[in-house]
């Protein structure tokens, strides 16, 4: 069949009113039929010819199937799909740019397409190039800071709501609303803040929550209690107040660097709870806002008059509500060299040796069942991880990653096989970003590999974690 596709695509014909669906057909077909995963170059090729076709449909259409990689990035700025003359082009090439590798070049290009007048007017191209500016981050603040706007632009403007957004990810929860487009909160802590008050009936019902079975967070209030809950790899995590709620107050819901979750209710602390760590990938759900599901996915345990409905929905009064999300600040970061509040936790921190592909660390020492406190930071300019293993499993865990890497969902995963060998792992971090881990090391000793998992790094960025018995934890340079 796929001659027959390419023929179809190759023909640049429109119609009367500026079509050619059997393109379109033809792209989706050779999507259909695996042909555009990476390993037909063909395919690929003739994909990438038809993003200059003359049928915008076509280009959008070569958009959509195009796999989310390193080449595709490249192809769309060649091309430059940023300013194609029809919108809805424009705008699917934003949303596509979404779930590219993080890129200066592309977030330096989403802040000049800010700038355009027909984004300022086009509600989904704002909403669109938002989603976008927030993975391409630094180049989109670095553009900017070389050619910032005039002092006569407004401060409504959408370039200047962009850069007041990405620099603080904060999302105003409008009632019974979704938020599609949701933040990226690997790594990051969670702060939901507002005031509630009672209306005619009693406080009950869902504040907002994103996520399901496996993984997710949520706020709520059940049986006059305000309750917090952090699902993470099936497991549920939660924090709820004991005394009886006020008619009216402030509330507050953090999410914390290590894992503290806390609720505050007028400003004082009222309950505690823990969390294994931050969320280590991203929650591909949306936001709920004041509405959430009754089923296997709910982010709370709706017992009662809710089992046989199809929503926990809010009663009361919500105003001035906010979720954000943020990189952990010093103050929520455990400190080095001390106990941390999971016992007697050993806190270590390992650096990537910038533009070697090294760990500055090549064998840990840690005491068989002792809690670990890893702080990985990565001044290099590329993304690192690191994921420990099983004896003996490095290699199996590393070529599982290879496999990952041809995968569109791959870096979704952090490049990180879902393995039995693989015991604890960070998500990718950042150029110049660190991020820490939480674990228990083994209880049986021996030497368990450490390998960065990230596309062709496993060979040479890898270390040992020898467990045992020693009085003193150690690192060995």
């Amino acid at each position: 069949l796929l001659p027959d596709l390419y023929r179809l695509l190759a023909n640049p014909d429109v119609d009367a009113i500026g079509l050619n669906s059997p393109a379109v057909h033809a792209l989706w077909t050779l999507h259909g039929l695996g042909a555009l995963t990476g390993t037909n170059a063909e395919a690929l090729q003739v994909v990438a010819n038809a993003l200059m076709h003359r049928a915008a449909g076509v280009r959008k259409a070569a958009i959509d199937v195009l796999p989310p990689t390193a080449q595709t990035l490249e192809l769309f700025q060649k091309v430059g799909l940023l300013n194609d003359p029809n919108l809805n082009v424009r705008m699917t090439a934003v949303l596509a740019m979404v779930s590219l590798p993080p890129s200066e070049a592309v977030g330096a290009a989403l802040y000049r397409a800010s700038m355009l007048p027909e984004s300022e007017t086009d509600e989904w191209m704002a909403r669109a190039l938002f989603a976008a500016a927030t993975v391409h981050r630094d180049g989109f603040l670095a553009e900017a800071a070389l050619n910032p706007a005039p002092a006569t632009v407004s401060e409504k403007s959408l370039n200047r709501r962009l850069l007041a957004g990405i620099n603080q990810e904060i999302y105003s929860l409008q009632r019974r609303a979704t938020i599609t487009m949701p933040p990226d909160v690997t790594g990051k802590e969670i702060i939901v803040k507002g005031s509630i008050a009672k209306g005619n009936r009693d406080l009950e019902g869902f504040i907002v929550g994103q996520g399901g079975q496996e993984a997710g967070y949520g706020l709520y209030i059940k049986d006059n209690h305000l309750m917090m809950v952090v699902k993470q790899n099936g497991q549920v995590y939660s924090a709820a107040t004991t005394e009886p709620l006020p008619e009216k107050f402030d509330f507050e819901s953090r999410l914390v660097n290590n894992g503290d979750m806390l609720l505050l209710v007028n400003g004082k602390e009222v309950a505690k709870g823990k969390a294994p760590a931050l969320f280590t990938k991203p929650l591909t759900d949306v936001i709920r806002v004041q509405r959430d599901f009754t089923s296997e996915n709910s982010i709370g345990a709706y017992s009662g008059a809710y089992t046989n409905t199809n929503s926990f929905d809010f009663v009361g009064n919500v105003q001035n509500a906010t979720l954000e999300v943020r990189k952990p600040t010093a103050s929520s970061s455990p400190p080095k060299n001390e106990r941390t509040g999971t016992g007697k936790a050993t806190v270590l921190t390992i650096k990537v040796i910038e533009n070697q592909m090294r760990y500055d660390t090549k064998v840990l020492t840690v005491t068989a069942g002792q809690p670990i406190v890893l702080t990985l930071e990565n001044p290099d300019i590329m993304q690192h991880n690191i994921v420990f293993c099983k004896p003996g499993t490095a290699e199996k865990v590393g070529k599982a990653a290879d496999v990952l890497a041809r995968d569109p969902k791959g870096a979704d995963n952090n490049y990180v096989p879902q393995l039995p060998e693989v015991l604890a792992a960070t998500p990718l971090v950042n150029p110049g970003e660190s991020f820490t881990l939480e674990f228990t090391a083994p209880t049986q000793p021996g030497d368990y590999p450490f390998v960065c998992t990230f596309p062709g790094h496993w060979t040479i960025m890898r270390g040992i974690m020898r467990v045992g018995r020693p009085k003193n934890t150690t690192i060995s340079r």
